[in-house]
């Protein structure tokens, strides 16, 4: 046991090194920000991404509010910094397909408060969820919730996708290799 214990440590160490000489190398821009930001040698401590090409995430968006003073929009944030990061690590468009299903308490994220016929209810964020559509974030809406609380899709964002149940579409997606994040 002890000898699969000593080359796991070995292959971790040998990897830890290929990170730093990736960052320095091939991102010399990101190292140089992040020490910028976070002090001297901070790069060198930073793991890169190292899957950079087809990645697919799948974000769960069943909250409308990411804090008690209800000021943010729940996973926005996380979606912009997901982008962000593609961004510093210099991937394309074509390099990601990022996917929000917006279901059970986040269904207000969806509303457009400039619809013929608006829902009563008003959407805080409508430019937050407008700004990730522009920006090629596919955002889907579970229609087991639009009947629940009375949304017709003309009272939808134009841009946003739909899908007959939230929960069902999160494990299609994972089975078409999404990876699953719950911010």
């Amino acid at each position: 046991m002890p000898v699969i214990g000593t080359i796991g440590a070995s292959r971790t160490h040998h990897n830890e090194e290929r990170n730093v000489k990736y960052v320095k190398q091939c991102l010399p821009d990101l190292a140089k920000t992040i020490d910028a930001e976070f002090g001297p040698g901070t790069a060198d401590k930073t793991r890169p991404l190292h899957h950079t090409r087809n990645v697919r995430f799948l974000f769960q968006v069943n909250q409308l509010y990411k804090d008690p003073a209800q000021t943010q929009p729940f996973a926005v944030e996380n979606l912009l910094n997901t982008l962000s990061d593609f961004q510093h690590h210099n991937m394309a468009e074509q390099d990601y397909d990022l996917v929000a299903i917006v279901h059970a308490e986040g269904w207000p994220l969806i509303l457009d408060n400039a619809a013929v016929e608006r829902h009563q209810t008003a959407n805080p964020f409508q430019e937050d969820i407008e700004d990730l559509l522009r920006r090629n974030i596919h955002v889907f809406f579970c229609l087991n919730t639009a009947r629940k609380k009375n949304v017709r899709t003309s009272q939808v964002i134009s841009g946003v996708k739909l899908v007959t149940s939230g929960v069902t579409a999160i494990a299609d997606f994972q089975a078409e290799g999404y990876r699953y994040i719950q911010p």
